[in-house]
């Protein structure tokens, strides 16, 4: 059993799912939306908001699992693809926080990074006369972004063991229909730079996810929802 959690400004949802040993096929025994308490002025913070939310879907008897993945607030960290002039994976790591200084306005002591080779690429690829060139994929989230939404999980004795960005996490949507849906009928799929995107209007923010025939190319995140 795996339960996925959505961690929402204006709700916490829930997906249990169930899947069999013999095949990786699941079953959906459980989704559930519990709407927050409303925001005040001088009441309680979104954490605790978010904590009486889930108090209650554990209450409901439906919070047991093997498993759990949740997201963090996707305005907390980003994505990006970039090109690095070396292939050794320990040179990558040493010149990534200088890169990342000058391209995102968090600052690099305070984030979390996770990084990888772009799927389908290889280095000198893109260009055969640099050969020392690779193209990866970046991933930072905040420390305290993170650090809190663990703290709200271990309450109830919650170990995630997958922790997503929210916008990065619409991708799986493109993953699971394959990307070919949703790309233009009459592109050529060996050549071109088609890309597509799926929004997310949400309460607090509206994310947005870019992806191509070779994979997630990057999120973002805009202050203004629904709210």
């Amino acid at each position: 059993r795996i339960i996925g959690l959505d961690l929402g400004a204006y709700s916490v949802k829930l997906l249990r799912i169930e899947t069999g040993k013999q095949s990786l096929k699941f079953e959906v025994i459980n989704a559930r939306e519990e709407v927050l308490s409303p925001e005040e002025e001088e009441g309680p913070g979104l954490i605790e908001r978010q904590k009486e939310a889930l108090s209650k879907l554990y209450n409901a008897g439906i919070m047991e699992a093997e498993a759990y993945a949740s997201g963090i607030f996707a305005a907390d960290g980003q994505i990006r693809t970039m090109e690095v002039p070396f292939i050794e994976a320990r040179k990558i790591e040493a010149i990534l926080p200088g890169l990342l200084e000058s391209e995102v306005p968090f600052d690099v002591s305070d984030m979390i990074i996770s990084w990888h080779r772009q799927e389908g690429t290889a280095p000198g690829e893109k260009n055969p006369e640099q050969p020392e060139v690779s193209r990866i994929r970046v991933g930072f989230g905040k420390k305290p972004s993170i650090a809190a939404n663990l703290q709200l999980l271990q309450t109830l004795n919650i170990d995630p063991r997958q922790m997503h960005l929210s916008s990065a996490a619409l991708f799986e949507i493109a993953r699971e229909y394959g990307l070919g849906t949703f790309m233009p009928r009459e592109a050529d799929e060996t050549s071109g730079d088609h890309s597509a995107a799926i929004i997310d209007f949400g309460h607090r923010t509206t994310n947005l996810c870019v992806f191509d025939k070779n994979g997630l190319v990057s999120i973002h995140s805009f202050y203004r929802g629904g709210k």
